[in-house]
């Protein structure tokens, strides 16, 4: 009786820290890019479900400005999940400091709690139930 309570306990709290989609959703996972149309350097931190099975927070991915990720593809992450986190901001040192956060999930990068936007990739925006690249675009 024990050993079931916690597992409820368990699955409860993962249910309400971020949302999850089941891997058959997808056939190939997405690859997840970022285009900085700001003048200013951008540094990203992703949070995303690994294509094992594996919450993970990547950071910090560094674009130059007006840096389109096609042309730099190791800046992508890859996830079968429909549910992606991100937080962005350019460095405080700059006039016009600017971050890109939300409410949707939390996370301790470098030292400090971020509150991270959720992305939803539903499955209208795609053709077929493949992989592809879904690109967030970072804009003043």
């Amino acid at each position: 009786m024990k050993k079931i309570t916690l597992l409820l306990i368990l699955t409860v709290t993962l249910s309400y820290s971020q949302q999850q989609t089941v891997n058959g959703d997808f056939r190939e996972p997405f690859e997840i890019c970022f285009n900085n149309s700001t003048g200013k350097n951008v540094y990203v931190a992703v949070r995303y479900k690994t294509v094992g099975g594996v919450w993970r927070t990547k950071y910090w991915f560094k674009y130059r400005p007006y840096e389109k990720n096609t042309k730099n593809g190791k800046f992508a992450v890859k996830t079968y999940n429909r549910y992606v986190y991100y937080y962005a901001r350019t460095k405080k040192g700059y006039n016009g400091y600017s971050e890109w956060r939300g409410s949707d999930n939390y996370k301790v990068v470098d030292g400090k709690r971020v509150g991270m936007k959720e992305v939803y990739l539903s499955k209208s925006r795609f053709k077929a139930p493949r992989g592809q690249r879904y690109t967030i675009n970072l804009k003043n």
